[in-house]
């Protein structure tokens, strides 16, 4: 309701037209996240989540706790990097949530872990929305946001697991 009367004001006080601002529309962006937020969706229905946390936990119980928030917070990174940070989230939370439950653990930092991981999305410009608008108009390189985004994302993963396993564990 709030965007509806934002536009109305802009039309009225002709601040900007409607032909450019249907011009200004990323309908690329659109579909992208409607498309990963439906494989979310299939992946928890299909009951894959389960499979996949079985998986993970395989292959990150060895590492302790802490291994396995960092495991989750790679995976959800690598998948937010290439397909939105919400369609990673939809995809990793059922898998994250089933791992927790299935250690006996606290759900909480497994949950957070996703959230935050899914929030860091720097390693590419298909990651986050402003990332991708910025990629086309500031000439930028995939090769420029993996340069940067990689470091700053591995530093991200250090603080919030670290945080969040003084706090939870």
């Amino acid at each position: 309701m709030g965007l509806i009367i934002l536009l109305l004001v802009s039309f009225i006080l002709k601040l900007t037209n409607p032909k450019d601002l249907t011009r200004s529309i990323d309908y690329n962006l659109g579909l992208i996240i409607v498309m990963s937020l439906a494989l979310g969706i299939a992946m928890t229905k299909s009951g894959a989540a389960p499979m996949f946390a079985n998986f993970f936990i395989s292959i990150f119980t060895p590492l302790g706790k802490i291994g396995v928030l960092i495991g989750i917070f790679i995976i959800t990174s690598i998948l937010g990097a290439y397909i939105t940070g919400k369609a990673a989230v939809a995809l990793i939370f059922p898998i994250a949530l089933t791992m927790s439950l299935k250690l006996g653990l606290d759900p909480k930092p497994f949950i957070l872990t996703v959230a935050y991981a899914a929030a860091a999305n720097f390693i590419t410009p298909i990651g986050y929305q402003t990332n991708l608008m910025i990629y086309g108009p500031g000439n930028y390189a995939f090769k420029d946001f993996l340069r940067l985004g990689f470091p700053l994302t591995i530093l991200y993963m250090i603080v919030t697991v670290f945080i969040l396993s003084l706090i939870y564990f």
